[in-house]
């Protein structure tokens, strides 16, 4: 909090309140987060060990896991309509946005489609998964100050790769151009001193670079090993979301109405391997993907013989879509490691 308040402090803009989520530090959430309330307190016996029991196994699972991540060796993608969020407000709409962009990062999808569905723009859930992706020492320089944003700051950090804090010493790292001239540019990359590198680039361009030795480069992040990170697209209707990914992906559209996943993961996991990509396809928590595409007069057996059901005999009558996409991702990371 006292991190907080010197950047907010220092905002040339005084919009402390409503603008909060351009000056947390995930280095100070982090900071902050080191001591467990859980620790501060007495606890009785079965409680003790029970979170004792946790963190060991906690520890074990941070440090025995890939870091950073490799990339995906079969690309992920999700495809999900605008109108996803659109029934919540304030600041719920934001943190349910917050929650999918985790499951996205957790997962390692590479490619977001939002296409526009009952007429509901895209703006706002492209703005807003594009701002949680952006590292946040960056924020201040590549999130403008719109209302759009003013609970950004309530979000839990993405924490993939790309939001590195201070003391990580991992050799790439996300910054933006703050000056540059004649084939040379110096690049905030989050870190006490600016980095000079080689290249033609242009004030606010945002870079990805890698040292190599002593010096920076900048780095193509669609050529990394590593996952580093989603983009988000906009379509105007799901068949143009359709239409544009032939050919990149196996289609799988989600369905309660769809065969259980388990009756066809061997065959879906072969023919995604082969395609290089699986792109899973959404409705709403009220209308299914199969409503929708009747809705646009679309064969979806044109696209994919693939329409699966990720959560056979679910316990509740409906699910979210950011519900949906947690679902489906656990299970695909499990089919394509």
């Amino acid at each position: 909090m006292e991190l907080a308040l010197q950047h907010l402090q220092g905002e040339r803009h005084g919009r402390e309140a409503e603008n909060l989520h351009l000056h947390g530090e995930e280095e100070g959430a982090h900071k902050g987060a080191r001591e467990s309330p859980v620790q501060r307190q007495e606890l009785d016996p079965l409680a003790a060990a029970f979170y004792t029991s946790f963190s060991r196994e906690f520890a074990t699972t941070v440090y025995t896991s890939s870091w950073p991540p490799p990339r995906p060796r079969t690309r992920r993608a999700i495809a999900i309509p605008s109108s996803a969020l659109s029934p919540l407000k304030e600041p719920a709409r934001t943190l349910h946005a917050a929650f999918l962009a985790r499951a996205l990062a957790i997962f390692r999808v590479e490619e977001v489609l939002i296409y526009k569905e009952r007429g509901v723009p895209c703006t706002y859930l492209e703005k807003i998964l594009t701002a949680l992706e952006v590292p946040q020492y960056l924020r201040r320089y590549l999130v403008p100050l719109e209302r759009t944003y003013r609970y950004l700051g309530l979000a839990p950090p993405l924490a993939a790769p790309s939001h590195q804090l201070k003391h990580e010493n991992l050799p790439l790292r996300e910054g933006i151009v703050v000056k540059a001239s004649r084939g040379v540019a110096e690049v905030y990359a989050g870190l006490d001193e600016n980095i000079i590198v080689e290249g033609n680039f242009s004030a606010g361009d945002r870079v990805t670079l890698r040292r190599e030795g002593s010096r920076w480069v900048a780095a193509d992040r669609d050529t990394l090993d590593v996952y580093w990170g989603y983009r988000v697209r906009s379509y105007g209707s799901l068949k143009e979301a359709l239409e544009r990914s032939k050919g990149r992906y196996l289609v799988v559209f989600t369905s309660r109405r769809g065969e259980p996943l388990q009756s066809v993961a061997d065959r879906l996991k072969r023919d995604a391997e082969a395609a290089g990509g699986l792109l899973l396809v959404y409705g709403t928590w009220d209308k299914g993907v199969q409503e929708i595409a009747e809705e646009e007069g679309l064969d979806l057996s044109a696209f994919s013989p693939y329409l699966v059901n990720v959560a056979v005999n679910q316990g509740t009558r409906t699910i979210r879509t950011e519900e949906a996409v947690l679902i489906s991702l656990s299970l695909v990371n499990y089919l394509l490691p």
